[in-house]
């Protein structure tokens, strides 16, 4: 997820203190070597170091890890561009502005218009 995004999802209050991630994680594998396990988060902080976002969170086993906004693939459940789009927010973080809106128009409107 880039930087602009994920500061639209904060800014907008999507990603707060109860929001669950799915993100790669640093781990030890055998033989004390680093590798990548892609575990699920509770966002507890938010920081902002040299132009990039980290997550502080936890697991459920209560093990923290600090994320780079990078590293997220999955926030409540929904891919982050998806996620934006369901709000109306570009994936480079730029609000959209809203479709058209479709179906019948309000009785009211129509009435109006016949009578004259």
């Amino acid at each position: 997820m880039k930087t602009s995004l994920a500061q639209a999802l904060i800014d907008r209050g999507i990603i707060n203190s109860t929001t669950r991630i799915i993100a790669k994680c640093p781990i030890f594998a055998m033989g004390n070597a680093q590798a990548e396990q892609t575990l699920p988060l509770t966002v507890n902080r938010v920081i902002y170091e040299a132009d990039e976002i980290k997550f502080i969170s936890t697991t459920r086993t209560g093990k923290k890890y600090s994320v780079p906004s990078s590293k997220v693939e999955m926030i409540d459940g929904m891919h982050p561009v998806r996620l934006a789009a369901a709000y109306d927010i570009k994936p480079d973080g730029i609000k959209r502005a809203p479709g058209k809106k479709r179906g019948r128009k309000p009785r009211i409107n129509t009435l109006e218009q016949i009578n004259g």
